[in-house]
């Protein structure tokens, strides 16, 4: 009798064990990896808004197929500057809807269009802060 009622206490400890460990209360391996890949925008997934605003036309931007200009800075700054936590996603948006509110040096003002808050939905800026937030100037 005394080894059914310890066995039977064992096997519940167990199941409790399998219940309460878990996660912690955390996402498992597999789907923080998971959630973090969606949160990763790729080129081909703002190529088509860069080109809608002929932004490769005065920028370099890594990976975007035919962003190569040179009049204004080259983007992969804003990802380091974000990255660094010297600029948040909203503050990028603000530069490309507002501009000559920033002017990094050596660029001239009133160059950039201001008409980009039109042009663009806010789910179409935010996915181009995304995007940009993840670039880096090393190589």
């Amino acid at each position: 009798m005394l080894k059914r009622i310890l066995w039977i206490v064992g096997l519940v400890v167990f199941a409790l064990a399998l219940v309460g460990c878990g996660s912690g209360g955390k996402e498992a391996p597999a789907a923080e990896a998971e959630k973090s890949s969606a949160e990763t925008v790729s080129a081909e997934q703002v190529q088509a808004l860069f080109d809608k605003g002929a932004c490769g036309s005065c920028h370099k931007i890594e990976g975007i197929n035919g962003a190569v200009g040179t009049v204004g800075p080259d983007l992969c700054a804003v990802g380091e500057e974000v990255q660094e936590g010297e600029e948040t996603l909203a503050d990028v948006i603000e530069e490309i809807v507002d501009p000559n509110k920033t002017i990094t040096p050596g660029y001239p003002a009133g160059v950039m269009p201001t008409t980009f808050g039109d042009l663009y939905t806010q789910e179409e800026l935010e996915l181009m802060a995304k995007y940009l937030a993840q670039l880096s100037c090393k190589e």
